[in-house]
């Protein structure tokens, strides 16, 4: 998926937003990346519009990472710049694809609420089969709950405790309840959602930055 990355008109960016892989296990528990990362803890303003503008790079390459969490993004220190890692439920498409139905893999604490309710339908019917027709903007809703975890510590400890529910289907009821909660309350967080659900072709991702900078400014 890397190659694919590196393919992009953009491609200079490459190395701002991603990282080479230089040797892994072959369980992939243990990968040599080629510059030192670290761990992130919060977002500042900065790193949350770099975020958006990693999102957009995947928009462009027709890539849907469909594991964005907070164990995924890295800091690169020498770069100054985060960075997205783990492909591993990547998946490519062309634009006529969208939305592509696949299995349900990866992180789903921080899906949109149109995931989350699709998927606690399948959870209630006994279906054998979780199947959900990704949006092209998947990752985008995804970023934005991340950005509201990471920044926010009213919504990052209630979070973790929504987490930890160990039943697939108590967890996704209660991940839509806290979401929609948010929604339903936080003025910002709500026009960010209504930026989304506006675009008729290609996101407004400077339009979301924008909204991400009021947020830090309150």
């Amino acid at each position: 998926m890397l190659e694919e990355l590196k393919q992009s008109k953009d491609s200079i960016n490459f190395k701002k937003y991603f990282e080479n892989i230089l040797a892994s296990s072959p369980t992939g528990n243990f990968i040599i990346f080629e510059n030192y990362l670290t761990r992130l803890e919060s977002l500042t303003l900065i790193q949350s519009q770099q975020l958006i503008n990693i999102i957009e790079y995947l928009y462009n390459c027709r890539i849907l990472h469909r594991d964005l969490r907070p164990d995924n993004l890295m800091l690169d220190l020498n770069q100054e710049h985060i960075k997205l890692i783990d492909f591993g439920f990547a998946t490519t498409y062309e634009i006529d694809e969208m939305p592509k139905a696949l299995p349900i893999e990866g992180a789903i604490s921080y899906a949109g609420l149109t995931f989350l309710i699709n998927y606690l339908e399948l959870l209630s019917s006994g279906s054998n089969t979780f199947d959900y027709e990704y949006e092209r903007t998947f990752d985008l809703q995804c970023a934005i709950n991340i950005m509201m975890y990471m920044t926010d510590e009213s919504i990052r400890a209630p979070m973790i405790s929504v987490k930890e529910v160990l039943l697939v289907k108590n967890k996704v009821s209660k991940l839509y309840e806290f979401w929609n909660g948010i929604k339903r309350t936080d003025e910002n967080y709500c026009k960010l959602l209504n930026l989304i659900k506006s675009f008729t072709q290609s996101p407004n991702f400077d339009g979301i930055k924008r909204e991400i900078g009021k947020r830090f400014a309150s």
